[in-house]
């Protein structure tokens, strides 16, 4: 019996500190997408439209920047070190502009994809839930 309980308290536990973990896995759709954008808190705030934006990349300063053609949305992301292999982390500081919002964040973002000359970068905290992918051109 006390076999019993021991084992039902391990397994209350257990649940009770995955529920709390401050941290989840990215979503299916942010890994399958194609697209070249921002998220941050699970809402897209930029997303690369080949016919209306620009994409730009600075190799000496590991920065990516995208913008429409008014300059009225934008984001840059520059990193620590250039993202190239799944499982790295990197610093990231995040900066963007839109008619309807503008911010920042710093969070350290790793790498969960990485396909031809994309990379899919991602910080899963609660509080910030940013996703971005990113161009090296």
């Amino acid at each position: 019996m006390k076999r019993i309980i021991g084992t039902a308290t391990a397994i209350m536990i257990a649940l009770a500190s995955a529920s709390c973990s401050s941290t989840i896995e990215p979503d299916g759709a942010f890994i399958d997408s194609t697209d070249v954008q921002l998220s941050v808190k699970g809402k897209v705030v930029c997303t690369y439209d080949p016919l209306t934006w620009q994409l730009s990349y600075s190799q000496a300063d590991n920065e990516y920047r995208m913008f429409d053609d008014n300059m009225k949305s934008w984001c840059t992301i520059a990193c620590s070190e250039h993202p190239a292999i799944v499982g790295q982390k990197v610093e990231a500081r995040i900066s963007w502009s839109t008619p309807e919002s503008d911010g920042s964040e710093r969070a350290r973002l790793e790498v969960v994809k990485v396909q031809g000359n994309k990379c899919w970068l991602w910080h899963g905290s609660k509080n910030k839930k940013i996703s971005v992918t990113v161009c090296n051109l």
